[in-house]
């Protein structure tokens, strides 16, 4: 199952670190691995960390919510009191408060929300301190809250969309984990109407085992990894066709001393991307970009890391040197200065990433996590794209 995490607070950590989240009020940061753990994944369009943020210690570390002892008392709105009772770690009572608001008003979609983020934020709490029997059935009641809004509201926003996928596809989990394969492979299939897109996610978790064992979840996979490169692939060409570029270049060093320039790449895609390995939503990217550089390099794509770390230059290398190592990266990385990052125009936070054709030009930027089949459309377009004609020699 895979982590969740709601409000901003949580968003900082898994989604992004930084860009203004569109999201319903803050929650408390809800932030746990499921009952067999398993990496973070991120919604479709997850913010970033913004450059201000400082690098971060451990990258599976929550914001803990404040202490109850000697919370004051919630006052204002029902939605303000809510948020004040589960910030303070009592989400029983944010979440009565919200059901009974809710009673008063079904129509209000921000209490509904707001209501499901707090359940999921319990059904965290609660996996925590008692475990997976008493969670399910939380994490089970955020998936029926969920579906009765996508009932109810139609069309969903792209923030409800987020938090519907998310809770149903927990719900499926728990749902597979209890031997209702049946019913996990509805909860899936609604999970990915409503936009969750984590194919990588699906494949690897261990609560979904079961369920990949059967004949229709097989087809039902294949039919959405269809669907999603259909979608990335529309959503690539209107994105490219659209884009503004800007001029752009660096002549940064490579960790052996080497120094490496844009130029040294003209004829080839390049992925340039601006990250650091204190933060989440760009580690969470580096698989996909190991993929993809395994996948299309005899193409020609190449790509380069273009690192920002906290220390000396030595302590900087050792970081990056071990973080290669250890993900068994294949492509350049390069240390990042403050003139490069300023090349590109409002810079919003990492992980930032640039698509640039064979001719140098920038051709489309990402920032925040993205799923890899947005970055596969994105690449495999540009590579489709003829070679430049070679310049004239001049006597």
């Amino acid at each position: 199952m895979r982590r969740v995490a709601f409000g901003l607070a949580a968003l900082v950590l898994l989604t992004g670190c930084g860009v203004e989240t569109k999201t319903s009020p803050p929650v408390p940061a809800t932030t746990a691995s499921a009952p067999t753990g398993g990496p973070a994944a991120a919604p479709q369009d997850a913010g970033a960390v913004p450059p201000t943020v400082k690098p971060q210690a451990s990258p599976d570390a929550g914001t803990p919510a404040p202490s109850a002892e000697g919370a004051p008392d919630p006052t204002g709105t029902p939605l303000q009191q809510a948020i004040q009772l589960a910030q303070s770690g009592k989400m029983e009572g944010a979440i009565q408060v919200l059901k009974k608001a809710v009673a008063d008003d079904a129509t209000n979609r921000q209490l509904r929300v707001t209501l499901i983020q707090i359940v999921q934020g319990h059904g965290i709490q609660t996996l925590q301190e008692k475990g997976e029997k008493e969670a399910g059935t939380v994490f089970l009641e955020a998936a029926t809250l969920a579906r009765q809004l996508a009932q109810d509201f139609q069309p969903l926003t792209d923030d409800e969309k987020s938090v519907v996928g998310v809770c149903l596809y927990n719900g499926a989990c728990f749902e597979s984990k209890l031997g209702k394969l049946d019913e996990a492979q509805k909860s899936l299939e609604e999970a990915f109407a409503a936009g969750f897109a984590d194919l990588a996610q699906l494949d690897k978790d261990e609560d979904l085992a079961p369920l990949r064992e059967r004949p229709e979840y097989q087809a039902f996979r294949d039919g959405i990894e269809k669907k999603l490169a259909e979608a990335a692939q529309r959503e690539a060409l209107e994105n490219l066709a659209k884009f503004e570029s800007f001029p752009f270049d660096f002549a940064l060093t490579d960790l052996e001393g080497k120094e490496r320039k844009l130029a040294d790449y003209k004829g080839k895609v390049l992925i340039v991307d601006i990250w650091g390995t204190w933060c989440p939503p760009c580690r969470m990217e580096i698989p996909h970009f190991i993929e993809l550089h395994k996948k299309h390099k005899e193409q020609g794509l190449e790509i380069v890391g273009i690192n920002y770390e906290e220390g000396s230059p030595e302590e900087i290398k050792d970081v990056i040197k071990k973080f290669i190592e250890e993900n068994g990266m294949t492509y350049t990385c390069v240390i990042g200065d403050d003139a490069t990052r300023d090349r590109v125009p409002n810079f919003e936070g990492f992980p930032t990433t640039l698509f640039i054709d064979r001719t140098g030009k920038v051709r489309f930027k990402e920032v925040g996590y993205r799923p890899l089949a947005a970055l596969e459309a994105v690449v495999s377009t540009l590579l489709a794209e003829p070679a430049p004609e070679p310049a004239a020699e001049t006597n």
